[in-house]
């Protein structure tokens, strides 16, 4: 009896997870037909309403898709503030990185420079640490020393920002 009831129980789970994970794939196809100014309206309002993770995701179908609209500057910008407010500090390095070897002389490079560097505070302070209070000695040092050498570096460039 506990068996069947246990089968139930995961078919459930499982069909619930499938019917999820459709429907997700349906959204971004649905998203990935349309003009590059409708995906900038649709994932900006992802943005503003907080869905940071979907903003994300969006932001580079967006940025693949159309990599040279006349926009793409804003979309990259808007991207990597979506990766950051979603915690994916990594991919907002990565993003910042990319965007400053597109865009060197963009008028948004000190905020890129900025992101760059406190995403990559941001990887070096883990919010789990902080809860369990591990000891940060015993951490890797190289993810601090790359925020710093990236903030001075956007200290030296944009000294007035």
């Amino acid at each position: 009896m506990d068996f069947i009831k246990m089968y139930k129980l995961v078919s459930s789970i499982l069909m619930l997870f499938l019917l999820q994970c459709c429907s997700t794939l349906t959204v971004k196809d649905e998203f990935e037909k349309k003009s590059d100014s409708q995906m900038y309206v649709d994932a900006n309002k992802y943005l503003q309403e907080g869905q940071y993770h979907t903003a994300s995701d969006f932001f580079e179908i967006l940025n693949n898709k159309y990599p040279f609209v006349k926009n793409s500057e804003r979309n990259r910008a808007l991207g990597i503030y979506s990766y950051y407010m979603d915690r994916n500090y990594s991919q907002a390095y990565a993003e910042s990185d990319y965007f400053l070897q597109l865009y060197p002389r963009s008028k948004n490079a000190d905020w890129v420079m900025f992101m760059q560097a406190y995403s990559s505070y941001k990887e070096y302070r883990n919010w789990v640490q902080e809860k369990i209070g591990s000891d940060r000695a015993r951490n890797d040092l190289s993810k601090l020393e790359n925020a710093y050498q990236k903030a001075q570096m956007l200290i030296d460039l944009y000294p007035k920002s």
